[in-house]
């Protein structure tokens, strides 16, 4: 290994130094990337580098990405390749009432904008990565009192045999403990479980429908063990079944063949049937029904001509007393809907070949949706699927399936629903950017960059603070480093020069307008996490495994210095600290 000393005084040789703390900019210098995978990133280590500013009235950070390698840009001609790339989101917040005024995304630098409402452009989901379970159609899902998550489904293609997954949440994604487990005949089916854990499970008969069944079952270990199985209780189409309690439970159906009336049954679980206190009921008309109740209270949704409508109702004895009818909040198909024993409601629909949902409270005889644009609720896109179905399993944790677009695949995901606001962005491809939301993003003459929804990087117990010394500083001043490195002719193509490692400051000028800065750096650490944390922004990073962020730490390990194409440093042996320059001896 080469000695440390031996390669600092090599590099002193050759660098211009000056007598105050300056960083070097010798375009001979270079960092050369061995191993290609280091270009992936490594999301697990990876932190942002926060920066906290205040003045009189408002907090500001300035969360910094670096990531390690910056690819050609499809097109581009071989434009944009470089090693040690950052991108910036930048939040300002009341002082007093900590709540955000304005978000920066920082794409490509002078493209970035400040955002004055945030809330058209965040989100207050953070939904996990999905996964495949099974192969069917048609899921409706379900969660126990103890966690259980119970599904079923219709076999793919022609439907006709009905089966049951059984799982639970470990972490944030689904441990399955049975798949695939047939357990009857039939189509459409929907699931509930009451309080004291029986299944409940509605479907019509195989191939034609117009009759109802149901089944009964309790879990066993892995396993759900059927003690009613295909019971027939009434005619009709597409049922949906819900438990209100007091082992009491709500079935709504549309009618046979033609459908486009729209009924109700109440009934109570006794042992292993079902004892129906009224079937059939009408109370309104339209498609797709979707059903949700506690605590006495029902919430029925269904579509009609690419409508979408609630009806809200109280049970009274025998009978739903239906309090608000027909309420159009939406376009869309398929809603599903779940609601918590406090009223909040999670909404999940179909349009086009995208999932979109809505957050609400149950306010009496209304909804209060959190995203309403004084005429309808703005449903916010989630991701590409159809026939989606949503359960809570506490306030704010919804599991959700649903079919992929397109195949007979099925995906399984947790989301979770954040009673505080944190800002969302989302990572493009190769050239990283930040934007606000999921799309392609025209930046002519060049490309557009592409976002969608991939992991999750939640900065909020990931990052690292830099503080106002970080320019004098030896932990981390090579964080301001504004040199020249990078492997530009890498596979000889006409690459950028790296930009430098730099953190940005008095950015309050930014925003403000003003001729001098008015901010100044949070010098105690303790407020500087704690408003790094409250503000910390929730990313998806893309959902191909390349492109991800890293530590400079990380990156900085495993490449090699290069001067005029000599080695200075090998991998591993690169030390950040070696990487400023130090005062002229």
């Amino acid at each position: 290994m080469r000695k440390f000393v031996t390669a600092i005084l090599l590099m002193s040789s050759l660098l211009w130094f000056n007598s105050t703390l300056t960083y070097a900019k010798d375009e001979n210098l270079r960092l050369n990337i061995v191993d290609e995978a280091t270009k992936r990133g490594d999301l697990k280590s990876a932190k942002a580098y926060a920066q906290v500013y205040e003045n009189d009235t408002q907090v500001g950070v300035q969360y910094s990405f670096f990531y390690p390698y910056n690819g050609v840009m499809d097109g581009a001609f071989g434009q944009g390749a470089h090693e040690g790339d950052w991108e910036k989101i930048r939040v300002i917040a009341n002082k007093e009432t900590e709540e955000i005024e304005t978000i920066y995304f920082a794409a490509h630098s002078n493209e970035g904008k400040w955002y004055e409402d945030p809330f058209t452009y965040s989100e207050n989901i953070k939904s996990y990565e999905r996964s495949d379970y099974d192969t069917g159609q048609k899921p409706s899902v379900t969660v126990t009192n103890d966690g259980m998550i119970v599904e079923v489904h219709e076999n793919e293609l022609t439907g006709g045999n009905l089966y049951y997954n059984l799982g639970r949440i470990v972490g944030n994604e689904v441990e399955w403990l049975r798949t695939g487990a047939k357990y009857d005949t039939g189509q459409n089916p929907s699931v509930t479980v009451t309080d004291d854990g029986k299944i409940i499970e509605v479907h019509e008969n195989e191939v034609t429908g117009g009759s109802l069944y149901y089944n009964i079952g309790t879990i066993e270990g892995n396993r759900i063990n059927w003690t009613a199985n295909g019971t027939y209780y009434d005619s009709g189409q597409e049922p949906t079944v819900s438990f209100i309690g007091d082992d009491t439970i709500v079935e709504i159906h549309e009618n046979e063949v033609t459908g486009g009336n729209l009924y109700y049954s109440l009934g109570e679980v006794n042992g292993n049937k079902i004892n129906w206190m009224i079937k059939g009921k009408k109370y309104d008309t339209g498609n797709n029904p979707s059903v949700t109740a506690t605590n006495g209270t029902i919430i029925e949704m269904h579509e009609s001509s690419g409508n979408l409508y609630y009806n809200i109702g109280a049970l009274n004895g025998e009978r739903i007393d239906w309090t608000s009818n027909g309420t159009f909040y939406d376009t869309g198909n398929e809603p599903d809907i779940t609601m918590t024993s406090n009223g909040k409601i999670f909404e999940i629909h179909e349009g086009g070949d995208k999932l979109y949902y809505n957050i609400g409270q149950w306010n009496g005889q209304t909804i209060q949706w959190s995203k309403w644009n004084g005429s309808k609720a703005v449903g916010t896109p989630l991701d590409f699927g159809q026939q989606a179905s949503v359960q809570f399993m506490n306030t704010n944790d919804v599991i959700l399936v649903n079919e992929s677009d397109g195949s007979n695949e099925m995906n399984v995901r947790k989301v979770d629903l954040m009673d505080e606001f944190r800002p969302v962005g989302f990572s493009a491809k190769i050239s990283h950017a930040s934007y606000p939301k999921v799309n392609s993003y025209s930046r002519f003459p060049l490309p557009s960059d592409v976002t969608d929804r991939g992991p999750i990087w939640d900065i909020e117990n990931n990052f690292v603070l830099i503080g106002s010394d970080y320019e004098t500083n030896p932990l981390y001043r090579w964080v301001a480093f504004d040199g020249l490195w990078g492997n530009t002719f890498e596979d000889d193509l006409i690459g950028t020069k790296s930009p430098g490692f730099g953190i940005g400051s008095k950015w309050f000028k930014d925003k403000t307008g003003s001729s001098v800065a008015n901010d100044m750096v949070v010098s105690d650490y303790q407020f500087a996490g704690y408003y790094a944390q409250t503000f910390a922004p929730i990313m998806y990073m893309h959902t191909e495994d390349i492109d991800h962020p890293s530590t400079v730490e990380w990156f900085l390990d495993r490449v090699q210095l290069l001067y005029n194409n000599e080695v200075l440093l090998d991998v591993g042996e690169v030390n950040p600290i070696s990487l400023v320059e130090t005062e002229k001896q």
